[in-house]
């Protein structure tokens, strides 16, 4: 916009004023509309801090998680990534995840929820990965 008509208006920041032809944009995006249903039963989140390689990337131990888990995982976040100190040996850090797990259907039972969470623990220890 141009300066001298948003002061005209009041308005003394820059203004950017733009069109949208939507008829031109709808004919280029896929019409497949996705839709996942909300859970109508309570999540269970657990935080793992495990201890690394320092050569180990997030998007390694996020893969292996999520492949190690059963479908009631639905949320893997990284939170923290800690190196040095003298809490573990040289050339390890620690890396922090915050995991949600949830069904569409039914709550889960923690008992549950403890299974999914050592059958990951031990999936991962095959890698050399450790729970801090």
């Amino acid at each position: 916009l141009n300066p001298l008509i948003g002061a005209k208006y009041g308005i003394d920041k820059r203004v950017y004023v733009g069109e949208i032809k939507y008829g031109v944009i709808s004919k280029m995006l896929n019409r497949k509309l996705l839709f996942k249903p909300f859970a109508k039963y309570p999540s269970v989140e657990r935080d793992l801090a495990l201890v690394v390689d320092k050569k180990v990337t997030h998007g390694e131990i996020e893969r292996s998680i999520k492949k190690l888990s059963d479908k009631s995982l639905v949320s893997v976040e990284l939170f923290d990534i800690y190196e040095g100190g003298k809490l573990f040996e040289e050339g390890k850090k620690s890396m922090a995840y915050h995991l949600v797990f949830s069904l569409l259907d039914r709550s889960l039972t923690q008992e549950e929820v403890d299974e999914n969470i050592n059958k990951i623990l031990q999936g991962l220890k095959k890698q050399g990965i450790e729970l801090r």
